[in-house]
C-alpha cells in the first residue's frame, strides 16, 4: 500500500479547517485498509484521480476528477457504499475516455 505518499486535500467540501492529509493508494482493498485509520485517501492515474474523505458530519465523500474538474461526486454514511462507488470509478483513472 502507498502509505509513504500523502495526499493533501485543501478545502474539501464539508470540512471546517479546510485541510486533510492521507495516503495515496492503488486499489479498492488499499482504500479499505487506509480508511480504517485515515480521514482522507486518494489515488491517481494518467487519466484521473479519486479522492475520498470523511466530512464533519460523518459522511464519506467521494470525487472523481479529470483535468482538475470534478466529474462525479457521491457521499455515503457507510464504507460499503464507498467501496461500490470505487469499483466503478477507480478504474477510470487509467482510461482515456469515459
Amino acid at each position: 500500500m502507498g502509505d509513504d505518499y500523502l495526499c493533501d486535500f485543501h478545502s474539501p467540501p464539508g470540512v471546517k479547517g479546510g485541510r486533510l492529509k492521507g495516503p495515496m493508494v492503488r486499489t479498492v482493498t488499499d482504500f479499505r485498509h487506509a480508511m480504517v485509520s485515515n480521514r482522507a485517501v486518494s489515488a491517481a492515474g494518467d487519466h484521473g484521480a479519486v479522492m475520498v474523505w470523511k466530512d464533519d458530519h460523518g459522511r464519506w465523500c467521494c470525487r472523481f476528477m479529470r483535468y482538475q474538474r470534478a466529474i462525479n461526486d457521491a457521499a455515503f454514511y457507510s464504507k460499503e457504499g464507498v467501496f461500490r462507488w470505487l469499483r466503478t470509478w477507480l478504474p477510470k483513472q487509467h482510461q482515456e475516455a469515459l
